[in-house]
Protein backbone atom coordinates (compact mmCIF):
# COMPACT_ATOMS: atom_id res chain seq x y z
CA UNK A 1 0.00 0.00 0.00
CA UNK A 2 1.51 3.37 -1.02
CA UNK A 3 1.32 6.44 1.20
CA UNK A 4 -1.44 8.11 -0.89
CA UNK A 5 -3.67 5.04 -0.67
CA UNK A 6 -3.00 4.73 3.03
CA UNK A 7 -3.91 8.37 3.58
CA UNK A 8 -7.18 8.00 1.65
CA UNK A 9 -8.06 4.82 3.57
CA UNK A 10 -7.33 6.48 6.91
CA UNK A 11 -9.49 9.45 5.93
CA UNK A 12 -12.36 7.19 4.90
CA UNK A 13 -12.16 5.25 8.15
CA UNK A 14 -12.14 8.49 10.12
CA UNK A 15 -15.29 9.73 8.34
CA UNK A 16 -16.99 6.34 8.86
CA UNK A 17 -16.15 6.38 12.57
CA UNK A 18 -17.46 9.92 12.87
CA UNK A 19 -20.83 8.99 11.34
CA UNK A 20 -21.04 5.94 13.57
CA UNK A 21 -20.66 8.17 16.64
CA UNK A 22 -22.96 11.01 15.57
CA UNK A 23 -26.27 9.07 15.71
CA UNK A 24 -25.68 8.11 19.34
CA UNK A 25 -25.11 11.77 20.18
CA UNK A 26 -28.22 12.85 18.26
CA UNK A 27 -30.62 10.53 20.05
CA UNK A 28 -29.31 11.13 23.58
CA UNK A 29 -32.14 12.03 25.98
CA UNK A 30 -32.34 13.08 29.60
CA UNK A 31 -34.06 10.84 32.14
CA UNK A 32 -36.60 12.78 34.20
CA UNK A 33 -35.92 11.98 37.85
CA UNK A 34 -38.29 14.37 39.65
CA UNK A 35 -41.55 16.26 39.19
CA UNK A 36 -39.68 19.57 39.07
CA UNK A 37 -37.00 18.41 36.62
CA UNK A 38 -35.76 20.93 34.04
CA UNK A 39 -35.26 19.43 30.60
CA UNK A 40 -32.53 21.19 28.62
CA UNK A 41 -32.60 18.51 25.90
CA UNK A 42 -35.19 15.95 24.84
CA UNK A 43 -36.25 14.03 27.92
CA UNK A 44 -38.34 11.03 28.97
CA UNK A 45 -39.77 9.34 32.02
CA UNK A 46 -38.02 6.12 32.98
CA UNK A 47 -40.27 5.38 35.97
CA UNK A 48 -43.57 6.49 37.50
CA UNK A 49 -43.22 9.76 39.44
CA UNK A 50 -45.41 10.89 42.35
CA UNK A 51 -45.80 14.66 42.71
CA UNK A 52 -46.79 16.29 46.00
CA UNK A 53 -48.61 19.44 44.79
CA UNK A 54 -49.80 19.80 48.38
CA UNK A 55 -48.87 21.41 51.67
CA UNK A 56 -48.23 18.42 53.91
CA UNK A 57 -45.26 16.15 54.34
CA UNK A 58 -45.80 13.14 52.12
CA UNK A 59 -42.67 11.65 50.63
CA UNK A 60 -42.77 12.24 46.88
CA UNK A 61 -40.67 13.15 43.85
CA UNK A 62 -40.98 16.93 44.10
CA UNK A 63 -43.78 19.42 43.49
CA UNK A 64 -43.54 20.21 39.81
CA UNK A 65 -43.79 21.25 37.12
CA UNK A 66 -41.45 19.48 34.73
CA UNK A 67 -40.07 22.42 32.74
CA UNK A 68 -39.30 22.11 29.03
CA UNK A 69 -36.64 24.59 27.91
CA UNK A 70 -35.11 25.42 24.52
CA UNK A 71 -37.85 23.75 22.46
CA UNK A 72 -37.19 20.23 23.77
CA UNK A 73 -39.72 17.39 23.92
CA UNK A 74 -41.00 15.24 26.78
CA UNK A 75 -41.87 11.59 26.17
CA UNK A 76 -43.93 9.98 28.93
CA UNK A 77 -42.51 6.72 27.60
CA UNK A 78 -45.27 4.54 29.02
CA UNK A 79 -45.05 5.89 32.60
CA UNK A 80 -47.21 8.00 34.91
CA UNK A 81 -46.76 11.48 36.29
CA UNK A 82 -49.19 11.49 39.19
CA UNK A 83 -50.35 13.97 41.83
CA UNK A 84 -51.21 12.47 45.21
CA UNK A 85 -53.27 15.55 46.02
CA UNK A 86 -56.98 14.85 46.26
CA UNK A 87 -56.61 11.09 46.73
CA UNK A 88 -57.40 9.29 49.99
CA UNK A 89 -54.63 7.81 52.14
CA UNK A 90 -54.48 5.92 55.40
CA UNK A 91 -54.30 8.28 58.36
CA UNK A 92 -50.89 8.39 60.02
CA UNK A 93 -49.05 8.30 56.69
CA UNK A 94 -48.21 12.01 56.73
CA UNK A 95 -44.45 12.33 56.57
CA UNK A 96 -44.08 8.72 55.52
CA UNK A 97 -44.51 6.73 52.35
CA UNK A 98 -48.24 7.23 51.59
CA UNK A 99 -50.60 4.27 51.33
CA UNK A 100 -53.52 5.01 49.03
CA UNK A 101 -56.86 3.62 50.11
CA UNK A 102 -60.50 3.54 49.06
CA UNK A 103 -62.04 2.37 52.34
CA UNK A 104 -60.99 1.69 55.93
CA UNK A 105 -60.40 -1.99 55.26
CA UNK A 106 -57.48 -1.03 53.02
CA UNK A 107 -55.62 0.39 56.05
CA UNK A 108 -54.05 -1.09 59.20
CA UNK A 109 -56.48 -1.64 62.06
CA UNK A 110 -55.36 1.50 63.88
CA UNK A 111 -55.83 3.78 60.86
CA UNK A 112 -58.72 5.08 58.77
CA UNK A 113 -59.02 5.98 55.11
CA UNK A 114 -59.55 9.72 55.47
CA UNK A 115 -56.26 11.56 54.89
CA UNK A 116 -56.64 13.83 51.88
CA UNK A 117 -53.74 16.17 51.04
CA UNK A 118 -54.63 19.77 50.28
CA UNK A 119 -53.52 21.22 46.95
CA UNK A 120 -51.19 24.16 46.73
CA UNK A 121 -52.26 26.01 43.55
CA UNK A 122 -48.82 27.59 43.17
CA UNK A 123 -47.12 24.29 42.38
CA UNK A 124 -49.83 22.36 40.60
CA UNK A 125 -48.86 22.24 36.93
CA UNK A 126 -47.63 18.87 35.75
CA UNK A 127 -45.69 20.05 32.66
CA UNK A 128 -44.81 23.60 31.63
CA UNK A 129 -43.23 24.79 28.38
CA UNK A 130 -40.75 27.65 28.63
CA UNK A 131 -40.01 28.24 24.93
CA UNK A 132 -41.49 27.63 21.48
CA UNK A 133 -41.47 24.31 19.68
CA UNK A 134 -41.85 21.75 22.48
CA UNK A 135 -44.03 18.62 22.40
CA UNK A 136 -45.42 16.30 25.07
CA UNK A 137 -46.10 12.78 23.80
CA UNK A 138 -46.12 9.12 24.78
CA UNK A 139 -44.31 6.63 22.57
CA UNK A 140 -43.83 3.95 25.24
CA UNK A 141 -47.21 2.22 25.09
CA UNK A 142 -49.14 1.36 28.27
CA UNK A 143 -51.82 3.72 27.03
CA UNK A 144 -54.27 2.36 29.61
CA UNK A 145 -52.10 3.32 32.58
CA UNK A 146 -49.54 5.89 31.38
CA UNK A 147 -50.25 9.60 31.44
CA UNK A 148 -50.69 12.62 33.69
CA UNK A 149 -52.96 11.60 36.55
CA UNK A 150 -54.49 13.46 39.48
CA UNK A 151 -55.82 16.93 40.22
CA UNK A 152 -53.18 19.20 38.76
CA UNK A 153 -54.30 22.76 38.00
CA UNK A 154 -53.06 22.25 34.42
CA UNK A 155 -51.96 18.95 32.95
CA UNK A 156 -49.83 20.59 30.26
CA UNK A 157 -49.36 24.37 30.22
CA UNK A 158 -47.74 25.66 27.03
CA UNK A 159 -47.91 29.36 27.95
CA UNK A 160 -49.03 30.29 24.45
CA UNK A 161 -45.78 29.18 22.83
CA UNK A 162 -45.80 28.74 19.07
CA UNK A 163 -45.48 25.23 17.59
CA UNK A 164 -46.28 23.72 21.00
CA UNK A 165 -47.93 20.29 20.77
CA UNK A 166 -49.56 17.68 22.99
CA UNK A 167 -50.01 14.39 21.17
CA UNK A 168 -51.27 10.93 22.13
CA UNK A 169 -51.34 11.16 25.93
CA UNK A 170 -53.89 10.67 28.73
CA UNK A 171 -54.67 13.41 31.23
CA UNK A 172 -57.04 12.29 33.97
CA UNK A 173 -58.31 14.40 36.86
CA UNK A 174 -56.70 17.77 36.10
CA UNK A 175 -58.89 20.84 36.47
CA UNK A 176 -57.64 22.03 33.06
CA UNK A 177 -56.10 19.39 30.82
CA UNK A 178 -54.28 21.22 27.99
CA UNK A 179 -53.82 24.97 28.37
CA UNK A 180 -52.54 27.54 25.84
CA UNK A 181 -51.03 24.99 23.45
CA UNK A 182 -51.04 25.41 19.68
CA UNK A 183 -51.88 21.84 18.69
CA UNK A 184 -53.68 19.05 20.56
CA UNK A 185 -54.23 15.72 18.86
CA UNK A 186 -55.18 12.12 19.74
CA UNK A 187 -55.38 12.73 23.49
CA UNK A 188 -57.75 11.29 26.10
CA UNK A 189 -58.78 14.06 28.49
CA UNK A 190 -61.08 13.31 31.44
CA UNK A 191 -61.70 15.89 34.14
CA UNK A 192 -63.31 16.03 37.55
CA UNK A 193 -66.67 17.06 36.06
CA UNK A 194 -68.33 20.46 36.13
CA UNK A 195 -65.12 22.50 36.49
CA UNK A 196 -62.31 23.73 34.29
CA UNK A 197 -61.67 23.36 30.57
CA UNK A 198 -60.53 20.40 28.51
CA UNK A 199 -58.51 22.35 25.93
CA UNK A 200 -57.92 26.11 26.11
CA UNK A 201 -56.30 27.95 23.20
CA UNK A 202 -55.31 31.62 23.33
CA UNK A 203 -55.01 32.17 19.61
CA UNK A 204 -51.36 31.44 18.93
CA UNK A 205 -51.21 31.02 15.14
CA UNK A 206 -53.59 30.44 12.24
CA UNK A 207 -52.34 26.84 12.00
CA UNK A 208 -53.66 25.86 15.47
CA UNK A 209 -55.83 22.76 15.68
CA UNK A 210 -57.66 20.48 18.12
CA UNK A 211 -58.29 17.12 16.45
CA UNK A 212 -59.14 13.53 17.26
CA UNK A 213 -59.36 13.97 21.02
CA UNK A 214 -61.72 12.37 23.54
CA UNK A 215 -62.83 15.07 26.01
CA UNK A 216 -65.09 14.40 29.00
CA UNK A 217 -65.79 15.79 32.45
CA UNK A 218 -65.06 19.51 32.07
CA UNK A 219 -67.30 22.55 32.38
CA UNK A 220 -66.33 23.55 28.82
CA UNK A 221 -64.65 21.10 26.48
CA UNK A 222 -62.90 23.60 24.18
CA UNK A 223 -62.31 27.31 24.78
CA UNK A 224 -60.68 29.53 22.14
CA UNK A 225 -59.74 32.93 23.56
CA UNK A 226 -58.53 34.65 20.43
CA UNK A 227 -59.17 35.75 16.87
CA UNK A 228 -56.75 33.46 15.03
CA UNK A 229 -57.95 30.67 12.76
CA UNK A 230 -58.37 27.24 14.31
CA UNK A 231 -59.50 23.80 13.19
CA UNK A 232 -61.63 21.89 15.74
CA UNK A 233 -62.50 18.57 14.15
CA UNK A 234 -63.09 14.84 14.68
CA UNK A 235 -63.28 15.09 18.47
CA UNK A 236 -65.55 13.04 20.74
CA UNK A 237 -66.90 15.43 23.38
CA UNK A 238 -69.05 14.43 26.35
CA UNK A 239 -70.76 17.69 27.28
CA UNK A 240 -70.51 19.03 30.81
CA UNK A 241 -72.57 21.88 32.26
CA UNK A 242 -70.86 24.36 29.91
CA UNK A 243 -70.28 24.34 26.16
CA UNK A 244 -68.67 22.01 23.68
CA UNK A 245 -66.89 24.96 22.04
CA UNK A 246 -66.91 28.55 23.27
CA UNK A 247 -65.22 31.89 22.84
CA UNK A 248 -64.48 31.92 19.11
CA UNK A 249 -63.71 35.61 18.67
CA UNK A 250 -64.71 37.95 15.89
CA UNK A 251 -62.41 37.71 12.88
CA UNK A 252 -61.49 34.09 13.51
CA UNK A 253 -61.94 31.77 10.54
CA UNK A 254 -62.61 28.77 12.72
CA UNK A 255 -63.72 25.40 11.41
CA UNK A 256 -65.82 23.21 13.71
CA UNK A 257 -66.78 20.02 11.94
CA UNK A 258 -67.20 16.26 12.24
CA UNK A 259 -67.27 16.33 16.05
CA UNK A 260 -69.33 13.82 18.04
CA UNK A 261 -71.18 15.69 20.82
CA UNK A 262 -72.67 13.54 23.56
CA UNK A 263 -74.65 14.28 26.70
CA UNK A 264 -77.14 16.92 27.75
CA UNK A 265 -74.70 19.76 28.38
CA UNK A 266 -75.75 23.39 28.72
CA UNK A 267 -79.12 24.57 27.42
CA UNK A 268 -79.67 27.92 25.77
CA UNK A 269 -77.30 29.81 23.53
CA UNK A 270 -76.08 28.41 20.26
CA UNK A 271 -76.76 24.69 20.27
CA UNK A 272 -73.93 22.90 22.12
CA UNK A 273 -71.56 25.75 21.20
CA UNK A 274 -71.27 29.49 21.70
CA UNK A 275 -69.69 31.27 18.75
CA UNK A 276 -68.97 35.00 18.42
CA UNK A 277 -67.58 34.95 14.89
CA UNK A 278 -69.55 35.16 11.65
CA UNK A 279 -66.53 33.67 9.84
CA UNK A 280 -66.81 30.35 11.62
CA UNK A 281 -67.73 27.25 9.59
CA UNK A 282 -69.78 24.68 11.51
CA UNK A 283 -70.82 21.47 9.76
CA UNK A 284 -71.45 17.75 10.11
CA UNK A 285 -71.27 17.61 13.90
CA UNK A 286 -73.31 14.78 15.41
CA UNK A 287 -75.27 15.86 18.48
CA UNK A 288 -77.04 13.87 21.16
CA UNK A 289 -80.82 14.20 20.93
CA UNK A 290 -80.88 14.42 24.75
CA UNK A 291 -79.39 17.91 24.43
CA UNK A 292 -82.21 20.47 24.35
CA UNK A 293 -80.46 22.50 21.65
CA UNK A 294 -79.66 19.56 19.39
CA UNK A 295 -82.78 20.12 17.26
CA UNK A 296 -81.83 23.77 16.76
CA UNK A 297 -78.31 22.75 15.80
CA UNK A 298 -79.71 20.33 13.23
CA UNK A 299 -82.22 22.82 11.84
CA UNK A 300 -79.40 25.34 11.41
CA UNK A 301 -77.50 22.77 9.37
CA UNK A 302 -74.64 22.57 11.85
CA UNK A 303 -75.42 19.16 13.35
CA UNK A 304 -76.58 15.75 12.21
CA UNK A 305 -78.67 13.13 13.94
CA UNK A 306 -76.74 10.10 15.20
CA UNK A 307 -77.32 6.70 13.72
CA UNK A 308 -78.74 4.47 16.48
CA UNK A 309 -77.69 3.03 18.76
CA UNK A 310 -76.14 6.19 20.20
CA UNK A 311 -73.75 4.80 22.81
CA UNK A 312 -70.63 5.93 24.54
CA UNK A 313 -67.51 4.55 22.80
Amino acid sequence: MNSATGTRLFGALTIFATFMILPSLAIAVQSVTSCDFECSQNCELTEDLVCCTNEIGFICDGNGPILLKSGVNLDLNGYRLESICGNLYCSGDGGGDPTRCFEDSDCPASETCDDRPQCNPNVSNAVKMDTNGSEVKNTGGNHGTAGILGPFQNGVWCQGKTSSEVTGIRILGSKNAITQCAKSEKNVLIGNFDTGQGVTVVGIANSDFIRNNYIEGFRDAVVHNGTTDIDIADNVIVLGPGYAVSGIGGGSNATIEDNFLMGEGKTGGFAPTVINSTSTTISDNVCDSAHEDCDDCKSDGDCLSPDPPFVKP
